[in-house]
């Protein structure tokens, strides 16, 4: 009992250093970049840069991280392997061919999140659809390894049809991942739906 005790409260005082370095380093973000900010003589032009600019992209990339390890929790458990991931039946793959189809049409804003989320549970749909029983993991599995490749090949069919000028730099950026689009309005409809799915 006094074992499982220590165990606990060592767990607490680490979840506690890491919230805290969490902190650290968000603040420390704030100061970095082509400005530099000197927390103790903000003006007028340094606050806009740390509250309109940087703080909501350390906010949303905070978020970010936070829906990534609930979504790798989330598989986790339904595959009962550690090592599962949101790769694992072609979300990440379907949701990826989503936003390239998004910006092949033209679509900004909150109608490639919506291709996105379309895009993904249309992979979920195909691994389910072709796994003939649902119980076996290995075939769920094997099949999401399938449906991947297949939507990693359509993606690279996008980028080869994609105009080099404007779509492909595009496509190119948000596969790589960026936060230099995020403003304030951004975190008033990503947070709620970040917890809603949380929950």
């Amino acid at each position: 009992m006094a074992t499982q005790r220590t165990s606990q409260y060592r767990l607490k005082w680490i979840f506690a250093c890491l919230v805290l370095l969490l902190l650290l380093i968000g603040i420390v973000s704030l100061t970095l970049g082509q400005v530099r900010v000197d927390f103790f003589h903000l003006n007028a032009q340094m606050r806009t840069i740390v509250f309109q600019v940087r703080f909501p992209r350390v906010v949303f990339a905070i978020a970010a991280g936070a829906a990534l390890s609930l979504v790798g929790m989330s598989f986790q458990a339904l595959f009962a392997n550690s090592l599962a991931t949101n790769d694992t039946i072609g979300v990440s793959s379907g949701a990826s061919f989503g936003a390239c189809v998004a910006i092949l049409c033209g679509a900004h804003g909150m109608w490639i999140q919506l291709w996105i989320i379309a895009f993904g549970l249309l992979a979920v749909g195909l691994v389910y659809a072709l796994v003939p029983q649902r119980q076996n993991m290995l075939h769920l599995v094997l099949t999401g390894m399938v449906v991947s490749a297949f939507f990693n090949a359509a993606i690279s069919f996008t980028k080869y049809i994609a105009d080099p000028l404007d779509q492909l730099p595009q496509i190119t950026f948000w596969l790589l991942g960026s936060f230099t689009s995020v403003r304030q309005e951004t975190l008033y409809w990503s947070i709620p739906i970040l917890l809603l799915g949380s929950c």
